[in-house]
């Protein structure tokens, strides 16, 4: 009776590790010929629950040799087991919904990060309670950060376009703003719910 329950408890452990391995490292990477050459967009899963058993999705710098530059447009839309990802450094472009509808709570952007626009809806109906914004972005789309549960956000100067509604329906948010910022092509409704805005120095 102990030598059956022992090798039940081995095979449950084999296949929990396997599916783990399995659901955080089979994402689905599709070569592109893009703004500086040739490079890796991540556009999802092969799995249609994405992040059944670790809620931990991992995505490479670097795949076959080639720098992994954007996350596809519904890359991870409606993945209610997705709760942490990481982007790496090379992503210049968070496509439109890529996380919209998940169950994202941590995203994480490294300080060096390359990341240059987050498209419309990117993390609209998310989890995600904070982000960092790189010094690089450039552009934030409409409703970007829509219904998120975001409590602060800092926006660097080198925003330099900014789309309509961009955190509409978050409560008690407060959005700091860095100093000097051209906002004169931002949208006249960016900030439609009129959320607290506080300028800057420095990013603190």
């Amino acid at each position: 009776m102990k030598k059956i329950l022992l090798v039940l408890l081995l095979s449950l452990f084999t296949f929990t590790f396997s599916s783990c391995k399995k659901y955080t490292e089979e994402v689905i990477y599709t070569r592109r010929n893009i703004a500086g050459g040739p490079s890796y967009i991540v556009s999802g899963s092969k799995f249609e629950d994405i992040t059944l058993v670790s809620g931990v999705i991992v995505i490479l710098d670097i795949h076959n040799d080639l720098p992994v530059a954007r996350i596809d447009d519904y890359g991870f839309m409606n993945a209610v087991s997705l709760e942490s990802v990481k982007i790496p450094d090379t992503v210049w472009n968070i496509g439109t919904r890529a996380f919209y509808n998940s169950f994202l709570k941590q995203c994480i952007i490294p300080e060096d990060s390359s990341l240059n626009t987050i498209d419309s809806e990117a993390f609209a109906y998310t989890f995600v309670e904070k982000i960092y914004l790189p010094n690089e972005l450039y552009e934030i789309g409409n409703n970007a950060f829509a219904f998120t549960r975001l409590e602060e956000v800092f926006i660097p100067k080198s925003v330099k376009r900014m789309g309509e509604d961009v955190f509409l329906g978050v409560r008690g948010l407060t959005i700091h703003i860095e100093e000097g910022t051209d906002m004169s092509r931002w949208h006249e409704d960016w900030n439609s719910d009129g959320h607290e805005v506080i300028l800057e120095a420095t990013r603190q």
